[in-house]
């Protein structure tokens, strides 16, 4: 017991606020499982997001921006094209390093890791969406 004790104290959920959102985020993993040769980097600023992603082999990274919101802990956008992100998603950090995003309905979480973002990720970009 006082080892389960000691580990669950190691790793403290914070509450989520819009300062300790902000910044640079690196998907880790996504219902558990290693994100694999899906790079994604999530960058939040004020009320605004670029998100930069990279689906298999492909070389270069798609870019993707527009505005959020958070209401009790629950992470929403919208695009710069004004639709709405596809899902809500439940928003925790953990130890201030660790962000996880549950999605609304489905329940799908991703997991993510605040980080500097390499320039490549911007040197790199295809398209602007």
């Amino acid at each position: 017991l006082f080892t389960l004790l000691l580990a669950s104290c190691n790793k403290e959920n914070q509450p989520l606020n819009s300062d300790s959102l902000k910044g640079t985020w690196n998907l880790e993993q996504i219902d558990g499982v290693s994100a694999g040769e899906l790079s994604v980097w999530m960058e939040f600023s004020e009320t605004s997001f670029d998100i930069y992603q990279r689906l298999g082999n492909k070389v270069s990274y798609e870019h993707y921006n527009g505005t959020w919101s958070l209401v009790k802990g629950v992470l929403s956008g919208k695009y710069s094209d004004g639709k709405p992100w596809a899902s809500s998603y439940n928003a925790t950090i953990t130890d201030g390093v660790q962000l996880r995003l549950e999605a609304v309905g489905s329940g799908e979480v991703s997991t993510y890791r605040k980080s500097n973002m390499p320039s490549e990720v911007r040197e790199q970009v295809i398209s602007e969406k």
